[in-house]
């Protein structure tokens, strides 16, 4: 499957019903978005940041996952 190279925001949720973690994943566009529980990995590595960008790799067509790359600087969307 031939993926595309994309930049990500990372979000997590301030609140939860149940006390745990959970993320929003998606592009400036929003035409990938993924809502799901944050992996403890990921979130030891955010620790107390609301939000990060990364490089993500998305399929070019049709579904697939958002796999997450390296972290890049802060965008401006």
């Amino acid at each position: 499957m031939n993926k595309q190279k994309i930049i990500v925001k990372v979000q997590k949720s301030m609140f939860t019903s149940d006390g745990s973690c959970s993320i929003l994943i998606y592009d400036k566009t929003r035409k990938h978005t993924l809502e799901m529980d944050c992996p403890d990995e990921l979130a030891e590595y955010m620790g107390d940041e609301p939000k990060m960008y990364f490089e993500a790799l998305v399929p070019k067509e049709g579904a697939g996952f958002i796999e997450l790359q390296q972290e890049v600087a802060e965008q401006e969307w």
